[in-house]
């Protein structure tokens, strides 16, 4: 009771490895820690190389964003990530990466609110850069969290 039939569900959980997540230009997995046990990373670099979640089939509406990393001294300071509907870019966040993500906590995952977004297709991505710093750091990629929050 209280469920639709064919309702998509309200959040989404994506993590890297995971179908819907690619990355461009040489991220390691690390595993043993992280969601599901693993993450990507990659030393920072000049922002051509990206690890990207794309959400497919979602009803247009709004909707809350969040990531996880795995926090650490060698971390950037200045994480990029951007949010798209699609092929439009909605906003980029950055996040300090040393530390550890403030919010959400869900099945003991440490989430950071990045931001609700207004969603008008069926497909959001978000995308992070490896353009941080300082030099010699590590751009962390490991989950996206999506809540439908309201309609239109």
């Amino acid at each position: 009771s209280g469920t639709v039939a064919g309702a998509l569900p309200l959040v989404s959980i994506l993590d890297d490895g995971e179908a819907g997540y690619s990355a461009s230009g040489g991220w390691t997995t690390y595993t043993g820690v992280g969601t599901q046990g693993d993450f990507a990373y990659k030393v920072v670099g000049s922002g051509t190389n990206t690890a990207t979640w794309t959400l497919s089939g979602l009803l247009p509406g709004q909707y809350q964003v969040a990531v996880t990393w795995q926090a650490y001294t060698n971390r950037p300071l200045d994480a990029r990530y951007t949010i798209l509907d699609g092929a439009t870019a909605l906003g980029t966040v950055t996040v300090d990466q040393r530390q550890d993500p403030v919010g959400l906590v869900e099945n003991g995952v440490l989430w950071q609110d990045v931001g609700v977004y207004h969603l008008t297709g069926d497909t959001l991505v978000v995308r992070l850069s490896d353009l941080a710093g300082p030099v010699g750091s590590y751009v962390i990629a490991d989950a996206v969290r999506v809540e439908r929050v309201g309609e239109m």
